[in-house]
């Protein structure tokens, strides 16, 4: 049986920016972009910088020995508040894959993983498919 030993390369993820404290506008920047009191803040997550990160995650992640052997496969969705010098502030499971293994799996390597630095503090929701390959040969 052969099986991947990293996660599935096809990343799916979500993202919304929050600033952690409220920004001051400075004199020499000029008026809130949305004209109201709160500034139009840029996530430093597009897409395809977003995509980058999660793939330099998966990298990292290794698919547990035991749920190899138990044939175990999930979807774990991890979501996390992004610090603006790109350390990760929190991380938790949203939504299980069902196994505690495969969760702690994607918990851990989103912890360890140092994202783009940006401006403000950003929250990101992040899916990692944990896929046996040859399932079938078992």
């Amino acid at each position: 049986m052969e099986v991947s030993s990293q996660a599935s390369p096809t990343p799916s993820f979500r993202v919304s920016t929050t600033n952690a404290e409220p920004e001051i506008q400075d004199a020499g920047k000029g008026p809130p972009a949305d004209g109201g009191g709160n500034p139009v803040s840029t996530s430093r997550f597009s897409s395809d910088v977003l995509r980058q990160e999660v793939i330099s995650v998966w990298n990292h992640i290794v698919y547990p020995r035991m749920a190899r052997k138990m044939g175990w496969e999930g979807v774990v969705t991890v979501q996390s508040r992004i610090a603006p010098d790109g350390t990760v502030l929190e991380a938790s499971v949203i939504r299980s894959s069902g196994y505690g293994v495969l969760d702690e799996a994607a918990l851990s390597g989103v912890r360890s993983h140092r994202f783009r630095p940006g401006e403000g503090t950003e929250q990101v929701s992040l899916n990692f498919r944990f896929r046996l390959k040859n399932k079938e040969n078992e």
